[in-house]
Protein backbone atom coordinates (compact mmCIF):
# COMPACT_ATOMS: atom_id res chain seq x y z
CA UNK A 1 0.00 0.00 0.00
CA UNK A 2 1.52 3.31 -1.07
CA UNK A 3 1.40 6.44 0.98
CA UNK A 4 -0.16 9.53 -0.43
CA UNK A 5 2.12 12.50 -0.58
CA UNK A 6 1.15 16.13 -0.51
CA UNK A 7 2.19 18.06 -3.58
CA UNK A 8 3.48 21.52 -2.65
CA UNK A 9 1.35 24.33 -4.00
CA UNK A 10 2.51 27.86 -4.83
CA UNK A 11 6.18 26.89 -5.19
CA UNK A 12 6.95 30.17 -6.97
CA UNK A 13 6.05 32.26 -3.88
CA UNK A 14 8.98 32.88 -1.55
CA UNK A 15 8.68 32.53 2.22
CA UNK A 16 8.13 35.67 4.27
CA UNK A 17 10.70 36.08 7.03
CA UNK A 18 10.14 39.53 8.58
CA UNK A 19 7.59 42.33 8.18
CA UNK A 20 5.93 40.46 5.29
CA UNK A 21 9.19 40.66 3.30
CA UNK A 22 11.04 37.70 1.85
CA UNK A 23 14.80 37.23 2.30
CA UNK A 24 15.82 39.20 -0.82
CA UNK A 25 13.53 42.12 0.02
CA UNK A 26 14.75 42.15 3.61
CA UNK A 27 18.36 42.21 2.37
CA UNK A 28 17.62 45.24 0.14
CA UNK A 29 15.94 47.08 3.05
CA UNK A 30 18.97 46.35 5.25
CA UNK A 31 21.32 47.62 2.54
CA UNK A 32 19.25 50.79 2.17
CA UNK A 33 19.28 51.40 5.93
CA UNK A 34 23.05 50.87 5.98
CA UNK A 35 23.60 53.32 3.09
CA UNK A 36 21.27 55.84 4.75
CA UNK A 37 23.18 55.55 8.02
CA UNK A 38 26.49 56.16 6.22
CA UNK A 39 24.98 59.16 4.38
CA UNK A 40 23.67 60.55 7.69
CA UNK A 41 27.13 60.39 9.22
CA UNK A 42 28.98 61.88 6.24
CA UNK A 43 26.63 64.49 4.73
CA UNK A 44 25.01 67.71 5.83
CA UNK A 45 21.25 67.74 6.47
CA UNK A 46 20.13 69.00 3.03
CA UNK A 47 22.35 66.54 1.14
CA UNK A 48 21.38 63.71 3.49
CA UNK A 49 17.67 64.29 2.80
CA UNK A 50 18.32 64.33 -0.96
CA UNK A 51 20.35 61.11 -0.84
CA UNK A 52 17.82 59.47 1.50
CA UNK A 53 14.95 60.25 -0.91
CA UNK A 54 16.94 58.75 -3.81
CA UNK A 55 17.75 55.64 -1.74
CA UNK A 56 14.08 55.17 -0.75
CA UNK A 57 12.85 55.55 -4.35
CA UNK A 58 15.45 53.06 -5.61
CA UNK A 59 14.58 50.58 -2.85
CA UNK A 60 10.86 50.78 -3.54
CA UNK A 61 11.58 50.08 -7.20
CA UNK A 62 13.92 47.19 -6.44
CA UNK A 63 11.64 45.60 -3.85
CA UNK A 64 8.17 46.00 -5.33
CA UNK A 65 8.48 46.51 -9.11
CA UNK A 66 8.44 43.22 -11.06
CA UNK A 67 8.45 43.78 -14.83
CA UNK A 68 7.37 40.63 -16.69
CA UNK A 69 7.35 38.70 -13.38
CA UNK A 70 11.10 39.21 -12.77
CA UNK A 71 12.80 41.11 -9.98
CA UNK A 72 14.01 44.53 -11.12
CA UNK A 73 17.78 43.76 -10.75
CA UNK A 74 17.31 40.54 -12.76
CA UNK A 75 15.32 42.44 -15.41
CA UNK A 76 18.04 45.12 -15.71
CA UNK A 77 20.76 42.41 -15.96
CA UNK A 78 18.81 40.57 -18.67
CA UNK A 79 18.27 43.84 -20.55
CA UNK A 80 22.00 44.55 -20.66
CA UNK A 81 22.78 40.97 -21.67
CA UNK A 82 20.26 41.21 -24.52
CA UNK A 83 21.61 44.57 -25.71
CA UNK A 84 25.26 43.52 -25.84
CA UNK A 85 25.04 39.84 -26.86
CA UNK A 86 25.14 39.11 -30.58
CA UNK A 87 21.75 38.27 -32.01
CA UNK A 88 21.12 34.84 -33.53
CA UNK A 89 19.36 34.78 -36.86
CA UNK A 90 17.46 31.67 -37.86
CA UNK A 91 17.41 30.48 -41.46
CA UNK A 92 13.95 30.68 -42.97
CA UNK A 93 12.85 28.57 -45.87
CA UNK A 94 12.33 30.53 -49.05
CA UNK A 95 15.58 32.50 -48.99
CA UNK A 96 18.82 31.67 -50.76
CA UNK A 97 22.34 32.86 -49.98
CA UNK A 98 24.37 33.79 -53.04
CA UNK A 99 28.05 34.72 -53.08
CA UNK A 100 29.09 37.79 -55.04
CA UNK A 101 32.47 39.44 -55.58
CA UNK A 102 32.37 43.19 -55.02
CA UNK A 103 34.70 45.86 -56.44
CA UNK A 104 37.30 45.30 -53.71
CA UNK A 105 37.58 41.64 -54.67
CA UNK A 106 35.90 40.46 -51.48
CA UNK A 107 33.24 37.76 -51.39
CA UNK A 108 29.92 39.14 -50.22
CA UNK A 109 26.97 36.98 -49.25
CA UNK A 110 23.63 38.30 -50.38
CA UNK A 111 20.30 36.86 -49.28
CA UNK A 112 17.62 36.76 -51.92
CA UNK A 113 14.05 35.56 -51.73
CA UNK A 114 13.69 32.36 -53.68
CA UNK A 115 10.65 31.16 -55.57
CA UNK A 116 8.68 28.51 -53.70
CA UNK A 117 8.04 26.52 -56.87
CA UNK A 118 10.47 23.62 -56.89
CA UNK A 119 13.94 22.96 -55.57
CA UNK A 120 16.49 21.20 -57.72
CA UNK A 121 18.26 18.37 -55.82
CA UNK A 122 21.56 19.45 -57.42
CA UNK A 123 21.17 22.88 -55.77
CA UNK A 124 20.68 21.22 -52.40
CA UNK A 125 23.85 19.13 -52.84
CA UNK A 126 25.81 22.23 -53.89
CA UNK A 127 24.55 24.12 -50.85
CA UNK A 128 25.53 21.27 -48.53
CA UNK A 129 29.00 21.09 -50.08
CA UNK A 130 29.45 24.84 -49.67
CA UNK A 131 28.65 24.51 -45.97
CA UNK A 132 31.35 21.80 -45.59
CA UNK A 133 28.84 19.36 -44.12
CA UNK A 134 28.77 16.89 -46.98
CA UNK A 135 31.81 14.74 -47.61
Amino acid sequence: MSRQREVPQFIDIEDKIAFQLNAKQFFWVGLGVFLGFIAWGLLETFYFITVAIIIVICLIGIIFVKPYGQDLPVFIKNTFIYMFRPKVYIWKKGYQINNYVNKKKKVVKKIEKKDKKSVDPKEIKDAIKSLDIYE
